[in-house]
C-alpha cells in the first residue's frame, strides 16, 4: 500500500488500520518527494499511537516506488515457479 502524505503518522495508522483487520503483513510506502502540502490529522496521530502497528513514522517507513517494485518483483518470481 502506498502512503501519499505527509503526515508523519500515517503510515502507522495505515498498518494499525490493516493490522486490526488481520493484514498487518501488507507492505507499505511512503511518497518521499516534497510536492505535497503538509496538513496535520489528530485522527492518524492517535490511531498510530493507541492501536498496534509496527511501522513507525514517515521518517522511517521506505519509499512507495521501492516497495511496489519490490512487491512486483517478488510476484513475477512466485509466478515462474
Amino acid at each position: 500500500m502506498g502512503v501519499v502524505s505527509r503526515h508523519p503518522y500515517s503510515p502507522a495508522c495505515l498498518d494499525a488500520i490493516n493490522t486490526y483487520y488481520g493484514r498487518g503483513d501488507i507492505p507499505i510506502g511512503v511518497y518521499k518527494g516534497s510536492k505535497l502540502a503538509m496538513h496535520g490529522s489528530s485522527y492518524a496521530k492517535a490511531v498510530a499511537e493507541r492501536c498496534p502497528n509496527d511501522i513507525g513514522l514517515s521518517s522511517q517507513v521506505p519509499d512507495v516506488l521501492g516497495v511496489y517494485r519490490q512487491v512486483l518483483s517478488s510476484s513475477r518470481t512466485a509466478k515462474s515457479r
